[in-house]
């Protein structure tokens, strides 16, 4: 069901990963756009599933709780700014992975 993103993909998407601390991509997550990723997938992957609208995929990760909006009590926390969330962007979505080092 899933396939790789490929290289050409992969270095586009790239240019669109960072890190940031929560304080943000809080924003994000109030506008609906953050979308948390499970560590056993690829961010990169996901942000690409997501670009060329393989939504069957996606579907199946969101079903399979591996990827998620974040609920109103992780919305709430007051994270310590010393710790950075790696992210990516794909118009209008934000996915996130982390914070580092938790």
């Amino acid at each position: 069901m899933s396939r790789d993103i490929d290289d050409a993909s992969r270095a586009t998407l790239g240019q669109e990963e960072g890190e940031a601390p929560w304080s943000m991509l809080r924003a994000h997550g109030e506008r609906g756009a953050l979308l948390f990723v499970d560590p056993s997938l690829d961010l990169l992957e996901v942000a690409g599933a997501v670009a060329e609208d393989r939504t069957e995929v996606v579907a199946a990760w969101m079903a399979a709780d591996l990827l998620s909006r974040p609920t109103a009590a992780q919305m709430a926390t007051d994270d310590d700014d010393t710790r950075q969330w790696t992210f990516v962007i794909v118009q209008p979505f934000v996915f996130v992975r982390g914070p580092q080092g938790s």
